[in-house]
C-alpha cells in the first residue's frame, strides 16, 4: 500500500471550515488567548490552552471557557518550558548570525549558512511540537517532530510558508482582535500534524464529522 501523501490544501480547508462551523467559539478562544497573553510571559501557556480547546473542537467535544483555563493550568508549564528553550535557541542563532555578518569571510559565510539552516529547522519543528506536546506525554518529542519533518519535507515547507503568510496578513490587517486568526492557526497546526502523521497510517486522517449546510453546498463530501 502506497503511503498517504499529505496535502496543504486539506490542512487549510479543514482548518477554515472547522473555524467557520464554530465561529462563536473561535472568536471567544481568540479573545481569551489575546487577553491571557497580554503579560507576554504567559504567551506560551496561553497558546497551550488554545491548542487544547481547538483539539477538543476537532474531536467534536464540548469546549468552553472552563476548558480553556483548565488547559492554561495543565499544559501551561510544559508549553512554557519548551517555548523558553526555543526562544533561547533562536536567540543564539540570531547572535551567531550577527557575529558572522560583522566578520565577513568565507568561513563566516559557511558557518552563517548552517545557522540559517538551524533557524529554519527550528521553525519547522514549531509546526509539529505544539500538537505533540498534547498528544505525546513521554520523551522523544523532538525526535518525533524531526521524523515528521524529514518524511514530509516538501509538505512541511509549504505548510510553514502558508502559516507565515496567513499570520503576516492578519497582523498587518489587525484582524486577530476582531476575528479568529489565532484559533485558525492553532487548528492549522493540528491539521498539519494529522496530515503528516497520516503518511504512516497510509490513509487520510479522520477529521471532525460535523458539516455545516454551507460546507455541504460548497464542498460535497469526498468518498473514501
Amino acid at each position: 500500500m502506497e503511503p498517504y501523501t499529505p496535502s496543504v490544501r486539506n490542512v487549510f480547508r479543514n482548518a477554515f471550515w472547522l473555524c467557520f462551523d464554530h465561529l462563536g467559539r473561535s472568536i471567544l478562544f481568540n479573545l481569551l488567548f489575546i487577553l491571557t497573553s497580554l503579560p507576554v510571559v504567559t504567551l506560551p501557556a496561553s497558546f497551550g490552552a488554545l491548542m487544547r480547546v481547538t483539539m477538543l473542537m476537532i474531536e467534536d467535544k464540548e469546549a468552553g471557557m472552563k476548558d480553556y483555563f483548565t488547559g492554561l493550568i495543565r499544559t501551561g508549564p510544559r508549553f512554557t518550558l519548551f517555548y523558553a528553550c526555543l526562544i533561547l535557541f533562536f536567540g543564539i542563532c540570531l547572535v551567531d548570525a550577527l557575529f558572522y555578518v560583522r566578520t565577513p569571510s568565507l568561513l563566516s559565510a559557511l558557518l552563517n549558512s548552517w545557522v540559517l539552516i538551524g533557524a529554519l529547522s527550528g521553525c519547522l519543528l514549531m509546526l509539529y511540537l505544539p500538537t505533540l506536546l498534547l498528544v505525546h506525554k513521554g520523551r522523544g518529542i523532538l525526535k518525533l517532530a524531526a521524523a515528521l519533518i524529514l518524511s514530509n519535507l516538501v509538505f512541511s515547507l509549504k505548510a510553514l510558508l502558508l502559516a507565515a503568510v496567513v499570520k503576516l496578513m492578519c497582523l498587518l490587517a489587525a484582524l486577530p482582535l476582531v476575528l479568529c486568526a489565532f484559533t485558525f492557526l492553532a487548528l492549522f497546526l493540528h491539521f498539519t500534524y494529522m496530515e503528516a502523521a497520516g503518511r504512516y497510517a497510509g490513509a487520510r486522517p479522520g477529521y471532525a464529522k460535523e458539516r455545516s449546510v454551507v460546507k455541504e453546498f460548497l464542498i460535497p463530501p469526498t468518498s473514501r
